[in-house]
Formats: C-alpha cells, structure tokens, sequence
C-alpha cells in the first residue's frame, strides 16, 4: 500500500506542476502588443512627406512613416514583413514596396531594422523605427486606392491588417497634410 500511495501523491505533483506552468505561460502572454504609426517627412528629401510625387522614373507614391511597437506582454513578439496595403473599398489594390536605404554616400539612410521590415519586440518594451515604403505607378493599370493599411504576419504566420489613413488616391501630384500626431492603429477599417 506504501507504493501505491508514493505513486499516487507523484502523480498529483506531476499533472499539478505542469498546470503551473500552463497558468504562468497564459499569465506570460497576457498584455498585448500595440502599434502605432506617425507620418513623418522624408529622410533624405528636404521638406517631402507622404503623396504622389515624380520622380526620375515617373510618378510614385511615398509614405515616411515611424512606426513605435509596444509590447506590454511578458513573451517575446514577432512582428514579420511589415507592410503598407492599398485598398479600394474591400478590395486590395498593391502592396507598397519597403525601402531598405535612401539617398547615397555620406547621405544614406538605412531604414527599419537595419533594413529588414521584421521585428522582435521583447517583452516589456517599446521600441521605435523609421520605415520608408513607396510604390511607382504603373502604365495602364489601375492602381487608385482609398485606404492605406499597415499589414503584418504574427509569430504564428498570421496576417494582421491594421487601419492607417482614408486618403484620395488618384495618382495626382499632391502632398497629404502630417498630422503630427502618433494614430494607435486598429483591426477596424
């Protein structure tokens, strides 16, 4: 009967510590990861914002953005391929292009994470970065937009879509006014 109760009482340690750490991994990932977005003048060009330009190669559309991760969770957080995603209504119209660098020599500027528009925000942190995305317009396609949505993947590989601006995209050379303000970015658009 000794044995019995040995074997008993190992048991109920052994399902009771793995509870333990069940409960400490959910109280872990309590918290939340927030983003936000502020719109911010070009690096490299004097007095440029974000809208429609010409540039050398025609028209294109640029957004200087500082993007600020906050992670109030006590887990690491994977913040992958960051993006911006025009829309037209429900549809997706184009993703924007990341900017690795800017300008040249003594004037180069690298941008986002050392270039990568990938993240790991650790836990308890808030970290920020300046990130450039840009899109040419192309010949005969139809690329007018009216939402600007910052697009991610999460460590589980799935795609996170966040509200950034309602905007005019018609492809005209115009600058939108900065706000100056950081915009928390939301799920709802």
């Amino acid at each position: 009967m000794d044995w019995a109760s040995t074997l008993i009482g190992a048991a109920i340690a052994f399902v009771s510590s793995i509870g333990i750490i069940v409960v400490e991994r959910l109280f872990d990932r309590s918290g939340k990861l927030k983003i936000y977005a502020k719109v911010v003048y070009h690096r490299t060009i004097e007095n440029r914002t974000w809208g429609f330009h010409n540039g050398s190669d025609g028209m294109f559309f640029g957004v200087p953005l500082w993007i600020e991760l906050e992670n109030s969770s006590n887990t690491t957080r994977v913040i992958r391929d960051v993006n911006l995603v025009l829309y037209k209504g429900k549809t997706r119209v184009a993703e924007m292009i990341q900017i690795n660098r800017s300008g040249k020599n003594d004037n180069e500027y690298i941008y986002a994470n050392d270039g990568s528009y990938s993240f790991m925000a650790e836990p308890k942190s808030i970290r920020q970065y300046t990130c450039y995305f840009s899109l040419k317009q192309e010949n005969g396609k139809d690329l007018s937009f009216d939402k600007i949505v910052l697009r991610y993947f999460n460590e589980r590989d799935n795609e996170k879509l966040l509200f950034l601006a309602a905007v005019d995209g018609d492809w005209k050379t115009k600058q939108f006014p900065r706000s100056g303000k950081w915009i928390h970015l939301k799920k709802k658009w």
